[in-house]
């Protein structure tokens, strides 16, 4: 992959030069580069992009039913209230230009969102697993 560029949105997030997540595809928004995953069926769709928020590796982990973003260096996970099956009407998958619009709000509303921290998570998790024993 070719060198990325270092900003993203000037003050919001920004892809480092090389990416920890070594996604598949990747779409280009305004000179940008953004590295991605996707996983769809017929319940819907996952997609994950590599950016650098604010200095910080992570993820934004895009659903039908919303928009968080985990972080590489302490695990913590922000949920946020951007719903992409209100906003593109409920379909299948989603094109880069959808993608690249969440990005964009997620800029504009400056990460705003529910954190929860890397124990939070694993406790969640280990309520998961507990309960699918039972």
């Amino acid at each position: 992959m070719d060198k990325m560029p270092q900003t993203y949105g000037g003050d919001g997030g920004s892809i480092p030069p090389t990416t920890i997540m070594d996604y598949p595809k990747s779409f280009v928004r305004n000179g940008q580069t953004f590295p991605y995953d996707e996983d769809l069926d017929s319940e819907g769709y996952v997609y994950g992009v590599s950016v650098t928020w604010k200095g910080r590796d992570a993820e934004v982990w895009i659903t039908n039913d919303g928009v968080s973003v985990s972080f590489d260096d302490d695990g913590s996970l922000v949920t946020t209230n951007i719903t992409p099956e209100n906003l593109f009407k409920a379909k299948r998958s989603l094109t880069e230009d959808q993608l690249a619009d969440i990005l964009d709000r997620l800029r504009k509303i400056d990460l705003e969102g529910k954190t929860y921290t890397e124990k939070d998570m694993r406790g969640f998790l280990k309520e998961y697993l507990n309960d699918r024993e039972e």
